[in-house]
């Protein structure tokens, strides 16, 4: 191998919630030092964004570095955190398969359709 491998581990002990995670080497983006870089750019692309929640940077270490997916059960929006270091980033989004990713995806397109308020219907985290 040219690279060593990224190495996720992903472990689960529940009904609903769901990890996409995508491993990043900052050596092939350009201009990003770190995973602070990277943090900066995903909180100002999803500024104010109902849905989509990026969370403070080092948030993980509240759990001793342990994001469990099911705390999202039964809630419509994201959250995303970044981790990593200066060589490797791992970029990881929670959310539930059922509700975000799934009927309440449904919900909100159907509020957007009818011109509702996309949140009608839908239970997020403020």
């Amino acid at each position: 191998l040219n690279k060593a491998p990224l190495f996720s581990p992903i472990v689960d002990d529940y009904y609903a919630g769901m990890f996409v995670t995508l491993p990043l080497y900052t050596e092939m983006l350009k201009g990003v030092k770190g995973p602070e870089d990277v943090h900066a750019m995903f909180t100002e692309y999803y500024k104010g964004e109902r849905f989509i929640h990026v969370l403070p940077f080092g948030a993980e270490e509240e759990s001793n570095g342990f994001i469990p997916a099911n705390v999202k059960a039964g809630f419509d929006d994201l959250e995303i955190f970044v981790t990593g270091n200066e060589e490797r980033i791992l970029v990881t989004s929670r959310f539930d398969n059922l509700g975000k990713g799934a009927s309440g995806a449904a919900v909100q397109c159907m509020n957007i359709h009818m011109g509702i308020d996309e949140v009608t219907g839908l239970k997020i985290s403020e």
